[in-house]
């Protein structure tokens, strides 16, 4: 079985002829301080971009916490204004049926005052005959 080695960085199979880099050592392959120098940049880098997106992740956690709270403070508003509005209907159909009620009162005591000076009038020409 051929003992299959692969290049770290690039992933291409050294037995069937992909590029090496670095100092050769015995058969072209890459000396163990030379893989193991590689290897700790690979390792760097990775840190680097796992630095990185760990920032950017945070970033947007924070982002997102903040849209959750500008919609949660959205709802309040709505809710409060709803609200508002339905005290505020509520307000006007009160006044509106005091309204009615008042002038169904004026009306009854208009209609009544004026039978009672229609039978006063009815009286006095009675009295003037």
């Amino acid at each position: 079985l051929p003992c299959h080695r692969f290049h770290l960085s690039s992933g291409i199979n050294a037995e069937y002829g992909g590029k090496k880099k670095g100092k050769k050592g015995e058969g072209g392959e890459l000396s163990v301080k030379d893989k193991y120098t590689k290897t700790l940049q690979e390792m760097d880098s990775l840190k680097q971009e796992l630095e990185t997106r760990t920032e950017l992740a945070r970033r947007n956690d924070a982002r997102a916490n903040d849209l959750k709270q500008k919609v949660v403070d959205c709802e309040k508003v709505v809710a409060e204004e709803q609200e508002e509005k339905l005290d505020i209907s509520a307000d006007m159909i009160r006044q509106y049926k005091t309204m009615q009620s008042t002038m169904a009162l004026r009306i009854h005591l208009l209609e009544s005052n004026l039978s009672h000076l229609r039978v006063t009038s009815h009286v006095a020409r009675l009295r003037q005959r």
